[in-house]
């Protein structure tokens, strides 16, 4: 019974340190390389307060890995993504807490489809070379439920490839989950209107490449299902890049939709 609690105690102790880790060490922008990180501090380095610090010097060192790996991965990968072909991809939409998480766990139990996993979108410029080898560490220090709704998480559950293109991009609104005393910086970001040509192109390269490394990673045969709620407002723009896609919309009574986000915050 004694061993039962000392089991009990530390597996508790572990998990609030996995929690602790993701809030102040851990980021979705450990991805980054030093192309976007440079630009990210030179744009907003000097609004990250001071009790962020550990966790900017944390992504500091990561960006120096991945930009090590970066080009690796590009030279002994570069002809199958530019031979990859995104054939009629399926997006998700709807509002944030309707139910699109669930509907895109359900769906991809169907050997037919893929999806781009917590580790794939959280390190879109190296997951081709690394992904194996960092699996196994990463189920270490990844929480069983996500700290915000409880919902299971694993390195291998699906992650929205939003959080891959605010990474390799930064033209996403999730940037002001990071930088949120600049929230309305970020609106713009949403449905790609009042931004420049150079940031819509940024988007449109980071999602194309990103959605043909995950046919690399899992073959042609297969069709890529992809979920991210800010696609509810860019169906024009995922058309332009992928005329033959469809879309499934889930949505939900608005109350129920507040109620919540209200739990979850």
């Amino acid at each position: 019974m004694a061993k039962k609690s000392r089991r009990d105690c530390f597996g508790t102790i572990f998990s609030k340190g996995q929690v602790f880790l993701i809030h102040w060490l851990f980021t979705p922008l450990s991805g980054l390389t030093w192309d976007s990180w440079f630009v990210f501090l030179w744009r907003h380095g000097t609004t990250i307060s001071v009790r962020y610090w550990p966790r900017t010097l944390f992504t500091t060192i990561m960006a120096t890995i991945n930009s090590i790996v970066a080009p690796l991965e590009n030279r002994l990968y570069k002809s199958k993504i530019n031979a990859a072909d995104v054939r009629q991809p399926v997006f998700i939409i709807g509002h944030h807490r309707s139910g699109t998480t669930h509907l895109w766990n359900l769906l991809s139990q169907d050997p037919q489809f893929v999806y781009p996993n917590v580790l794939q979108a959280v390190f879109p410029h190296t997951f081709l070379f690394y992904e194996t080898s960092i699996q196994q560490l990463a189920k270490v220090f990844t929480p069983k439920r996500r700290p915000q709704d409880n919902v299971s998480l694993a390195p291998e559950s699906p992650l929205e490839e939003e959080r891959a293109l605010c990474t390799s991009s930064l033209v996403s609104i999730q940037m002001a989950r990071h930088l949120p005393q600049r929230r309305q910086q970020f609106k713009r970001y949403l449905r790609l209107r009042d931004i420049t040509m150079d940031e819509l192109r940024a988007w449109q390269f980071s999602f194309h490449r990103f959605a043909k490394k995950l046919v690399v990673r899992y073959g042609e045969n297969k069709t890529l299902l992809l979920k991210s709620p800010e696609n509810t407002a860019r169906v024009k723009h995922l058309l332009e890049l992928y005329p033959d896609a469809k879309f499934i919309h889930i949505h939900r009574h608005p109350y129920r939709v507040f109620q919540s986000t209200l739990k979850m915050e």
